[in-house]
């Protein structure tokens, strides 16, 4: 006897009577039948639309289950949590592998190219990054054992500063090659985008006019700050002649109570000041050099503040600290006597929400750094920046326009 399912027609039998005995079921002829015409399971690709860390898998900026329906939230993903089985709901969509089909249930992997040797992100012998789902929208930086997918809008984003600005112009600061900023110049002689180490950078050079001239510029990233900060930036003093003073001021919190101050020239004595809440905790000595390129880099955690110059620890100062803001301002001043003046440039600042454990990482020596650098975990090998490309790449699920379900729905 010939046996059959319920509710589903043998194709070799032909029936002439009436269904009995069953409620009316519809026949696959009313369901919505996606072509798969263009579905791809990719296995190693390069990076989409690649940008200092930030790229997307693919050109349709989509990700999609095994079977290409839309991988849907809350049953594929949860947001903010891993997606290598280690979250709250143990979701575990992430393949560890280099090459090849990926993994049973897997949909997506991240492979850098390690001086032309395949590893994945994830490999604790490499870089060791967790994957966690996060809303693109939203995006923070990532902390150094973490990196940010977005299954929906197709993002990945590796750890790299939240701010990067190379201070080559004004639209370079508000909208910069990473996060965004605001600026405020106070300034009788302007400012000016040229003669940076790297190309153009920030120039204030009030120059004698016969009276007292100054000149600032404040730079106010958006970030969003939990007491971890790590701020790098090359800085040029030159001394045209005269009378001059010059300084900078990174300002911790949004009362301006809380700074870290570097000042000298003609009348400032030189040094650094802590002060935190109206009062100075810390002072040293250091004086920049003038006439050539210094490079500056200042952690600020919860319990400490340090600098290091051209590569060199100046200031460790231990003490309770609460930074809930960055904002940079560069200030330089000549006086009336004849001939005074002075040049003071900046470039290359960028802004981590984070402490980095190898914080001098871009100082190479004597006016050379790595420019585009973007974080101390991926090593020197590509300028310590990652390399999605080559024998690096991404692997995921790529339905056609036409051929992607929505889970749960017909």
């Amino acid at each position: 006897m010939r046996s059959f399912l319920f509710g589903k027609q043998d194709s070799s039998i032909e029936y002439t009577g009436p269904w009995t005995g069953f409620s009316s079921v519809k026949t696959p002829a009313t369901l919505p039948t996606p072509s798969n015409s263009g579905n791809v399971a990719v296995t190693l690709e390069s990076i989409s639309d690649y940008n200092l860390g930030l790229g997307y898998f693919g050109t349709g900026h989509k990700i999609f289950d095994t079977d290409y329906s839309i991988l849907a939230e809350d049953i594929d993903f949860y947001y903010d949590e891993a997606w290598d089985g280690s979250g709250t709901h143990a979701i575990d969509k992430y393949d560890d592998g280099i090459s090849g089909t990926l993994d049973l249930n897997k949909v997506v992997r991240v492979v850098n190219d390690v001086n032309g040797v395949a590893q994945n992100v994830a490999d604790p012998a490499g870089l060791n990054l967790m994957p966690i789902v996060k809303d693109a929208s939203l995006y923070k930086t990532p902390k150094a054992n973490e990196f940010y997918i977005d299954p929906i809008k197709g993002t990945i984003v590796l750890p790299r500063p939240a701010y990067y600005s190379k201070l080559g112009s004004l639209d370079g600061i508000t909208n910069a090659a990473i996060g965004s900023a605001a600026y405020e110049v106070n300034s009788y002689m302007g400012a000016y985008f040229t003669g940076g180490i790297y190309g153009n950078g920030l120039l204030l050079n009030p120059l004698w006019l016969g009276v007292e001239v100054y000149g600032t510029f404040s730079i106010a990233p958006a970030l969003n700050i939990n007491r971890e900060l790590t701020i790098s930036f090359w800085s040029y003093w030159g001394q045209v002649g005269g009378a001059w003073d010059a300084y900078y001021t990174i300002y911790l919190d949004s009362t301006g109570a809380s700074y870290i101050e570097l000042m000298q020239g003609t009348y400032y004595q030189g040094g650094i000041r802590i002060i935190l809440n109206n009062a100075l905790v810390y002072t040293s000595a250091f004086v920049q050099n003038e006439n050539t390129w210094v490079h500056n880099v200042f952690t600020i955690s919860a319990d400490n503040i340090s600098s290091y110059h051209n590569g060199v620890k100046v200031i460790d100062y231990n003490g309770l600290v609460i930074a809930d803001t960055c904002r940079l301002v560069i200030g330089s001043k000549v006086y009336p006597y004849i001939g005074a003046g002075s040049n003071i440039y900046f470039d290359n600042l960028k802004i981590w929400d984070q402490i980095l454990l190898q914080p001098t990482f871009e100082y190479i020596g004597y006016a050379s750094g790595y420019e585009e650098a973007l974080h101390p975990i991926y090593g020197s090998v590509n300028g310590y920046k990652p390399k999605i490309s080559g024998v690096g790449g991404v692997g995921y699920y790529k339905a056609s326009s036409s051929g992607s379900l929505v889970k749960g729905k017909v």
